[in-house]
């Protein structure tokens, strides 16, 4: 599962099959995003391993 937040509001959510490759290329939009603002991203894979990051919109 791919879940990308904004500030606790989810932007994106994803559920994919264990055939997506390791680092898959996504392309999403949203509105509402000001500069400054951090995007969150978790990744939980299929034996439940949970990843997270973090970035600011420049």
């Amino acid at each position: 599962m791919f879940l990308l937040k904004q500030t606790d509001k989810v932007v994106y959510e994803a559920t994919t099959s264990g055939f997506m490759s390791e680092n898959p290329l996504m392309k999403f939009e949203f509105t509402g995003a000001k500069k400054g603002d951090t995007l969150e991203f978790i990744i939980t894979d299929n034996h439940g391993k949970t990843q997270t990051g973090s970035k600011k919109i420049k």
